[in-house]
């Protein structure tokens, strides 16, 4: 078994930490293990801010929240067409708390 592999997980967004004192820094980790490829990711900050990519979303993605406030931090993925014309896209999130 590879590091960071965890079976049984097919999607899973982790914030570290989950709460604290404005500004917060943030790290998601995601997990994504979905058995097709990911085009694309998107990941909504829940503040009004995303950032996204192509490919599978890297291990660590990191974020400042400034103000107070409860956030939740959504992960989107799209995977390989497996029809043309077809999307898939499965979503995942966690929720931040800034005291």
């Amino acid at each position: 078994m590879r590091v960071g592999d965890d079976p049984g997980v097919v999607l899973r967004l982790v914030a570290v930490p989950r709460s604290g004192p404005a500004p917060l820094k943030v790290v998601f980790r995601p997990t994504v293990s979905l058995g097709r490829p990911v085009v694309r990711w998107q990941l909504l900050y829940g503040d009004g801010l995303q950032t996204e990519g192509t490919g599978t979303p890297g291990s660590f993605l990191g974020h400042t929240y400034p103000r107070k406030g409860r956030y939740r931090a959504v992960l989107i993925v799209y995977l390989a067409q497996s029809f043309t014309g077809t999307a898939v896209r499965f979503l995942t999130y966690a929720d931040v708390q800034v005291t």
